[in-house]
C-alpha cells in the first residue's frame, strides 16, 4: 500500500526547470476512475507534493510528499515513522504531519504522509509566503517558496470537493 502510494505521488514531481520554484497542479483520473489533484513545488534537489482525489469530499485527507536527500534535522531509515510540522509563513500556521520514510536509494527517497485537511489549513496554503518544513523541535528542515500556492489550493477545492464552506 505504501509503494503504490509512493508511486501515485512520483507523477507530479516531474516538475519543468521553468516551473521550479513555483507551485504548478494537475488533475487526471485515478486507475479507480476518481477525479484527482496534484500540486508540487521543486527548489534544488527537493521536492514538496500535495494530493488528493474525490474521495476527500469525505474524507478530508490530502496526501503529502517531501522528496531529497537527507537532512541534518531529519535523517530517516526505511520505513522509520516520525512527526514532522508542516508550516505556513514563518508559523503563521502549523500542522503536525505523521509521515513514514521511503527509502528506495539514492535519488528515491521520500517523507510520506497524509494529513486531514481544513478550510483554514487550505486558506493559510493558498496565502501563503512561504512553505516550511520542520522537525518536532521546531528546528527548520527546509523552505519552499508559495508562489502559485492560490491557484494550486484552488484546484484541489474543485477537483476534490474542498469546498470553502464544510
Amino acid at each position: 500500500m505504501k509503494t503504490a502510494l509512493f508511486a501515485l505521488m512520483l507523477l507530479p514531481l516531474t516538475v519543468q526547470p521553468a516551473q521550479a520554484q513555483s507551485w504548478s497542479g494537475t488533475d487526471w483520473r485515478s486507475p479507480r476512475g476518481l477525479h484527482s489533484a496534484s500540486i508540487s513545488v521543486q527548489k534544488n534537489e527537493f521536492g514538496l507534493a500535495i494530493n488528493c482525489d474525490e474521495t476527500a469530499q469525505v474524507t478530508r485527507i490530502l496526501r503529502l510528499l517531501f522528496s531529497g536527500p537527507a537532512l541534518p534535522r531529519l535523517y530517516g531509515r526505511d520505513g522509520q515513522e516520525e512527526t514532522l510540522l508542516l508550516s505556513f509563513d514563518e508559523g503563521a500556521h502549523t500542522r503536525e504531519w505523521q509521515v513514514y520514510y521511503f527509502d528506495g536509494g539514492l535519488g528515491d527517497q521520500a517523507w510520506i504522509g497524509e494529513l486531514g485537511s481544513t478550510d483554514e489549513a487550505l486558506s493559510a496554503l493558498a496565502n501563503a509566503q512561504t512553505v516550511s518544513i520542520l522537525n518536532t523541535d521546531r528546528e527548520l528542515i527546509y523552505v519552499f517558496p508559495a508562489k502559485g500556492t492560490s491557484a494550486g489550493v484552488q484546484l484541489l477545492r474543485e477537483t476534490c470537493g474542498l469546498g470553502a464552506n464544510w
